[in-house]
């Protein structure tokens, strides 16, 4: 990924986990961490993002912790690629 180092970074306040959630959420993110999926971050960082808790619809006694990276998003410089069309595609393929 590019970063615009012109942005400057955001630290948004994170919101707490709910004292009763916190049994239930602690295992949850070791697991992920153990998977190599999330990572912990134990130097200081320029950029914070708040995680918020969603309840899975179809298991209630599961969730997915989810982060909010609207703030971090706009320091990413985007690649773009052109799409082709399915005519292009198909000239293309005829040779």
């Amino acid at each position: 990924m590019h970063v615009d180092e012109s942005v400057a970074p955001v630290a948004v306040r994170y919101g707490k986990v709910p004292y009763a959630l916190r049994k239930v959420v602690e295992p949850k993110l070791r697991e992920l961490e153990e998977n190599n999926i999330i990572e912990d971050a134990t130097d200081s960082t320029p950029w914070v993002s708040p995680m918020v808790i969603i309840d899975k619809p179809k298991d209630p006694t599961d969730f997915r912790p989810c982060i909010d990276m609207r703030t971090a998003n706009e320091a990413i410089l985007r690649e773009r690629h052109d799409t082709p069309t399915v005519e292009e595609l198909i000239a293309e393929v005829n040779g």
